[in-house]
């Protein structure tokens, strides 16, 4: 599965995320035959991106899923950046093929969410992800070199680094 990503204009496939706030497809790859199909999604739908990080993870209740976060909305020429994207999580459920946004909130009070960041790295750890380094327009908190995101609910805390 792949989601994000820029294409020059004059790509057959540009028509579908040139209005990035609107390409709420995802291109799946069916490995036996080697065909690519554009499926469309649904759902609190994130703005098509490039730059970004995303990874598969299997929730509590069994369902696969995909989680995306950070990058940059704005179309990029190749070895370039622009204003770089929330990185509030969004997961898409493989069964439904429906996005989930991660919360801000809850409870009355404020969740943690990391400062903008694009072309960091990150890796899956059980149903967390663990998100590293990364740049954004302002430099990256100390305190925030190191994050956890627990893909099940979508929510962000710092890592203690002993």
């Amino acid at each position: 599965m792949v989601f994000g990503g820029d294409i020059p204009p004059r790509d057959p496939e540009f028509i579908f995320i040139g209005d990035r706030a609107y390409a709420n497809y995802v291109y799946i790859l069916e490995v036996d035959s080697q065909r690519w199909e554009r499926v469309q999604t649904q759902g609190q739908v994130p703005h098509w991106r490039s730059l970004h990080f995303g990874a598969t993870f299997s929730s509590l209740t069994t369902a696969e899923h995909f989680v995306i976060m950070g990058g940059c909305e704005e179309h990029l020429e190749i070895f370039h950046g622009g204003r770089p994207a929330t990185m509030r999580g969004y997961s898409l459920n493989f069964s439904t093929l429906r996005w989930k946004r991660g919360a801000t909130r809850r409870k009355g009070s404020e969740l943690f969410v990391p400062a903008l960041r694009m072309r960091f790295g990150a890796q899956r750890y059980g149903r967390h992800l663990l998100v590293y380094g990364g740049h954004g327009i302002e430099a990256i908190p100390e305190d925030e070199e190191l994050l956890v995101l627990n893909a099940t609910d979508l929510e962000w805390r710092k890592a203690e680094v002993a």
